[in-house]
This record gives C-alpha cells, structure tokens and sequence, in this order.
C-alpha cells in the first residue's frame, strides 16, 4: 500500500552576518559625497528563492542611519554631504536588520539583525585658522586696564600657527605693533588702559583698529580686521542693605578697583561697589551656588516698566500686600551677599539666607531721592525704604544703581581668507581596478607633486589611489605620462564639462563606447601609480588590451556633486568598463584639486608643443577650473558661459590662450546631445589634410594653436563642394557631424561695414 507523506513549507529564518569578505569595519573619507558605496552586507534565507519566505527587506537603524542607505542587494552608501570628522562622531555603528516576506508584519514573518561599523577618515581640509577675542579687567588697579586675549584655532589640528600683525592705527593709546607677533602657543595678548585725573575724568584710552594674520603650517591663513572700541559708562540697579546700621555705604566708580561681569558677556567690569559692611539683595538664577554677573544682584527687569531694583522686585511679591516677605513664594530663594574683601567674588561664606540675618521683609513702597541723577557717571541713590528683623528692629534699604564701566569691544569686524595658491581642477578617468570603489588621496594629503599645466613646474595634486589608475594617453610618444594633457581628455571635446565627455572625441564609430573598434583605442594606456610619486615607471603603464579592457561606457551617471571648485578632489560621475571575460569595473569621472599657479604667465605656453595636433587628437591643454577666494573663504569660479547656462571648467591662466572660443548664438549644448544620438560612424578626419597637402604654411606656424584651427577651418571651407556643405543639415547631426559644424560656428563673427 502506498502512503503519501505531505512535506508542508515552514518559514525559516533569515539570516544576516556582516560585511562580506569578513571585514570588522568599513570606512569613508569626511569629504565624502552622496552616492559614495561603503561596503556589501552578507545576508541570505534558506526559503526557496522566490517564495514569500526569502524576499527580504533591508533596513538600517541606529545614531547616524539616515545619513546612509542600503539596496536590495545589501550595498551600503552614503547619502548625505554631513559628516565632519572634526565635529561630529569618528564611527557610526548601525543596525541591519533583514526581514522576510518583503517586511510586511504577520504572525509568521521572520527576521535576523547584525551591528555593522562605519569608520569615518579625516581629511585635512586645509582650513585657515579661527580667530576669538575675549578680554577681562584686571583688578586692584588704580587705572582701568584689560587683558585682551586673542585666540586661534585650527580644524586641521593642532599644528602650530603663526602670528603677524599687517596694520595697526590707534587713536588714542597703542595697540600691537606691525611685524611678527611672537607670544605662546595659539594665543596672543595685550593690554587696553584708561587712567583718569584726579577728579575721575579720562585722560588716555586706547581706540583703534589693527589686522592680525593667522596662518597655519600648511600656509592657510587668514586675516581678521579687529576694531577696538572705548569703555562706556552704564548704570545698573541693585538693592543695598545696611546690615551695620550707619547707612548705607558705597565705594565710587572713581575708587574703585573691583570688577564684576554686570552687562553678563563674560568679561569683568570696573564697577562700583557696595561697602564691606553691607550687603546686596542677590539671587542665585542658575542654582550654581555663586553670583556670576549683574543678572543675579539686579531685579529691575523682572517687572514692567520698573526703573529701579525696588520697583522689580514688586513681582516677587506673590500675596500683594506690599512687603516682600516670608508670606512670598520664592522669599526663601533669595540671599545676602556681604562681600566682606571687596574682591567681587562670592565665597561660600559670604552668601546668607534672609533667615540666617534675620530678616523677615522688606519694604516695597520707595520714598525717592529728588537730587539722583540718572545721567550720572557715578553710583546713584535712587531711594530708600527699610528691612524689618524678625525681633521688629528696621534698618536702611538703599535703592541704588552702580556705575560700571563695560568692557571695551575688540571687534572682529571683517576677515579675508587666502592661500598662497589657487586651487583648480584637473578632470581625469579613474579606474577602480581592486574592486572597493574609486579611492582619492585628497590635495591637502598628496604627496605627489606633478605637471599638471605642461609648464615644467611641478604641482601639488590630488591624486588616485595606490590601488587604482589613470586612463593615460601618451601624446608626445615619449614612452612616459608627463603632464595634465596626458591623462585629461575634456579638452577633446568642445564644450565638455568633464573628461568622460571629452572621450566621446575618441569614439569615431559613434556607438557610445570608446573600444577596439575605435581608431585610437589602442593608444590608450592604464597608468597604476603605486609608488605614489607622480612619476609613470614602465611597469606602472599597460595597454588596455594587457589588462583585458574590452570597452569603456562613456555614458555618465552624474553622482550630484558639484564640479565648483571646493578646494578638493570631486567625483563628478561613474561608468563602467567591461573586460574581455565579460566582468566590469567602475569608472571615476573624476576632478583633481591642484595648487594653481599663483598669477598667469606675461606669454602663454604652448603646453602642447609637439604633440600631434589632428582634430582626432588633443586641440586644448586640459580644462580646469580656477576661482578665486572670497572673504567668507568660499570660491568664485571664473567660467566661461555656454550656451545652456551650466557651469563649465574653466581653462588655467597660461593656457587660456589656447582655448577654441565659441562666439556664435548657437546651442553648442544642443549640437552636442545631437551627436550622443546613434549614427553611423564618421571616420576621424584630419583638417590639416583638407588644406592640400597637410604641410603648415608661414602664416599658420605664426599662429596660436586655436587661430591655427580657424585657418584650417577657413582653408577646408575653401574646399567644400555643395554637396558636401550640404552633409551640414539637420540630419547630418544625427549622423555625427557635431564636432565639425561646432569648429566651424568658432570661426569669429567678422563682417564688414
């Protein structure tokens, strides 16, 4: 007899281990930019493949998850452009959670969870130093004086900074004198004084303006414009109690040598005082057990329209019967502060309950005193009432305003932020060879030092990775990659923004790749600097056939970053590239920060000499973009303005020169997407063979290189047939004619009237 066992399917458990390959961590640079991978996650279910059971849903949790995002295939990127290693968490530690059944909540769905970490790597932006200003008032002098402390900080660490002075004005009295300002540390001082005749009036006070440069070791710095201001003479308005029964005593402001933060900025004031054998109606408003500033000694702005400290002190009294007494709500909060040293500080036994002293209320009705004046630079008795004791004695309340002198103000009026150099961007091609993403070493990290401009003189860069390479093009045969034009490819190209575009010059079958069916594929080289030198060694260079390159996509997906100048390397956008054994590597359209020359050369360079000049060939040095550095230390970029208004890469100062320029109406941009359309292929044609012979007259071999192009474009106009200048309409530009109808609308606009 045959028996028939039914298996039944049980939903079984997901699970989810980590990083694949095992790492313990992950990491990405502080720089980094939305769209950046960090890591794989390993995760699975043993369920059949497409049932309910093993579709998963991934999600991420913990402090710092909305910065990231994880795929369906458990990638990890990040998202945002807010992480900062100076300010914000080294490591996030984030929970991945998988859940079958694709997350929808049930009685039978499953889920598994592991902790991952994120590291996050500094990078040293090159930030010029900041610059604070805090002073204070140096007491037991018998002329007002102040400590003024200036100190700088720097992002980039804690490297030294140093100092100079560039101008200095004083008024009245000296400020810091011009030259290097030498001192300790990251901190300078100097002190502002006013002293008096002896009747109390100023005689000498030190006002002005100076500039402080702050500059780091790596010659960020930037100068800050300081305004130093004159004391100014306040009132502000205490309750005094004679606590020793002969009146009310104060010290003058003219005498005094206390000083107490009475307007609260954290600085202290020269101030009347109170006398040593009387005491001051205080209340501790932070709960420190101390009385900080004129906050806590002052009550005249916790009522409406009070002028004085009695009349503020009327909204403590929360039964109304006009006393402030121990039937008041917060009666038992408030103290007397007896400073018998007469030093402003309130040691723990100088502060008294109301209780301790025997003091039950205080009169809230004010018998004013005619003869007070308010404009006064001196203390004022406003009025008085009295104090009753718990054994029915009264004593003497002076309602009184002290006069204080604020601080003066040292001002940090303006700042202007430079840098020895210019920073611009080279656009190269990364490849990721090793698989983990397109590694940069940013331009404030670099150790390679490279010609960038094909001037002789050798920059600091940005640069890639150890583990990655450059897409190089030996231009001059040299058997080397020597300069910015060989591994920059955006000047090919009219009108592109980054050097994946510019490689679209090279793809002469017109099919969106640049591969072995293109004429100049196997002149390309893969350039893998491992030594970090910025020197091409002949076992760093490999034909793309050598590494098994069988085509690169030269289409763009644009990672929303920005291709201004940031001071720093950008990826603009990726691609990829397929090998012969059908795998794939991704591409970095990236832009290299490097230091820019200071100021142009007088005559421009041609970077180019030599190299073959054919339009299949490199008609521009590499575009770059420069800016100049504004006063709140952003970049202004120079660019020149196309068509379609995008911002593109501006070309250096000694090679502006040689830049093809567009002068016509026409929608460059528009040309150029026509051409991105399917055609047929159009050959490589070379303009110096349309001439006749291909040889370079007099008057050519006189011209730049970009003049040179328009004679070479009038000669070959010379020789169009009609029907060939007939090849020039709209269905010619579907057909690949671009780059010929955009040289030819560069031709200037020369009419004669």
């Amino acid at each position: 007899k045959l028996v028939t066992v039914n298996v039944n399917d049980v939903n079984e458990k997901p699970w989810v281990s980590g990083w694949v390959g095992g790492a313990a961590s992950k990491s990405i640079a502080e720089n980094a930019g939305p769209g950046t991978n960090v890591g794989t996650i390993a995760f699975g279910d043993p369920d059949t493949a497409g049932s309910n059971n093993a579709k998963l849903k991934l999600t991420l949790s913990g402090s710092g998850a909305e910065k990231f995002s994880i795929s369906t295939e458990g990638v990890i990127s990040y998202q945002r452009y807010d992480i900062d290693y100076e300010t914000q968490p080294h490591a996030y530690i984030l929970t991945v959670k998988a859940e079958d059944q694709d997350g929808v909540a049930s009685t039978t769905m499953l889920s598994a969870s592991t902790q991952v970490t994120i590291n996050i790597t500094d990078i040293v932006e090159n930030n010029a130093p900041l610059l604070d200003a805090s002073m204070d008032y140096v007491s037991g002098m018998t002329f007002t004086q102040y400590h003024v402390v200036l100190s700088a900080s720097d992002a980039d660490g804690p490297g030294p900074i140093s100092w100079s002075v560039m101008s200095s004005y004083a008024e009245v009295g000296s400020l810091p004198a011009v030259g290097a300002w030498s001192g300790s540390g990251n901190t300078r001082t100097f002190d502002i004084g006013m002293s008096y005749n002896e009747d109390g009036s100023t005689i000498r006070e030190s006002i002005g303006y100076f500039t402080v440069r702050v500059e780091d070791a790596a010659h960020a710095y930037r100068d800050y414009t300081c305004r130093v201001g004159g004391l100014t003479f306040n009132l502000i308005a205490p309750i005094v109690l004679d606590l020793d029964g002969d009146g009310v005593s104060l010290v003058s402001l003219a005498q005094s040598t206390v000083g107490f933060d009475q307007d609260g900025d954290g600085a202290r004031d020269r101030t009347g005082w109170v006398g040593a054998g009387d005491g001051l109606l205080v209340l501790d408003r932070n709960h420190n057990g101390l009385i900080d500033d004129g906050s806590e000694i002052r009550f005249s702005t916790d009522e409406e329209h009070a002028v004085s400290d009695l009349e503020g002190l009327r909204a403590y009294d929360s039964n109304a019967n006009g006393f402030f007494d121990q039937q008041d709500a917060r009666f038992d909060e408030f103290q007397i502060w007896q400073d018998a040293d007469g030093d402003a500080v309130s040691e723990a036994g100088e502060l008294k309950s109301l209780a301790e002293l025997g003091i039950t209320a205080i009169n809230l009705a004010l018998t004013r005193n005619a003869d007070a004046d308010l404009n006064s630079a001196e203390n004022v008795v406003y009025g008085t009432t009295q104090f009753v004791r718990a054994d029915g004695t009264v004593g003497e309340v002076g309602d009184v305003m002290f006069a204080y002198q604020g601080a003066p103000e040292v001002t940090l009026i303006s700042s202007t932020t430079s840098s020895p150099n210019q920073i611009a961007l080279l656009p190269p091609v990364v490849i990721d060879l090793d698989g983990d993403g397109v590694e940069l070493v940013g331009r404030a990290n670099s150790t390679v030092r490279f010609d960038v401009a094909g001037t002789g003189q050798a920059v600091r860069t940005g640069w890639v990775g150890a583990d990655d390479a450059f897409l190089a093009l030996d231009r001059n045969g040299d058997g080397k990659i020597t300069t910015g034009a060989e591994i920059s490819f955006v000047g090919d190209l009219e009108g592109a923004v980054s050097d994946l575009e510019g490689l679209r010059a090279f793809d002469s079958n017109g099919n969106g790749f640049l591969d072995d069916d293109d004429a100049r594929f196997a002149q390309f080289k893969i350039w893998q600097d491992k030594n970090q030198d910025g020197v091409s060694q002949a076992d760093e260079l490999h034909g793309l056939g050598e590494l098994g390159v069988q085509a690169l996509n030269l289409t763009q997906r644009l990672t929303g970053a920005s291709a201004a100048v940031t001071g720093d390397n950008v990826l603009y956008a990726t691609s990829d590239l397929v090998k012969t054994d059908g795998t794939r590597l991704t591409l970095g359209d990236v832009m290299l920060a490097y230091d820019a020359a200071p100021s142009a050369p007088t005559t421009p360079v041609d970077e180019l000499s030599g190299v073959d000049r054919t339009a299949a060939s490199t008609r521009n040095p590499p575009a770059s973009q420069t800016g100049a550095q504004d006063g709140d230390g952003t970049f202004s970029p120079h660019s020149r303005p196309v068509a379609d208004d995008q911002a593109r890469l501006a070309l250096p100062d000694e090679a502006r020169a040689l830049a093809p320029q567009s002068r016509s109406g026409i929608d460059l941009a528009g040309i150029l997407d026509a051409a991105r359309m399917p055609s047929s292929p159009l050959a490589a044609v070379d303009y110096g063979d349309l001439a006749g012979d291909g040889s370079r007259s007099a008057l050519e071999a006189s011209l730049a290189l970009a003049q040179q192009t328009r004679l070479q474009m009038v000669q070959a106009m010379a020789g169009f047939s009609r029907e060939g200048a007939a090849d020039f309409g709209p269905d010619a530009l579907r057909r690949g004619h671009a780059q010929s109808l955009a040289l030819l609308t560069a031709l200037p606009d020369i009419r004669v009237r």
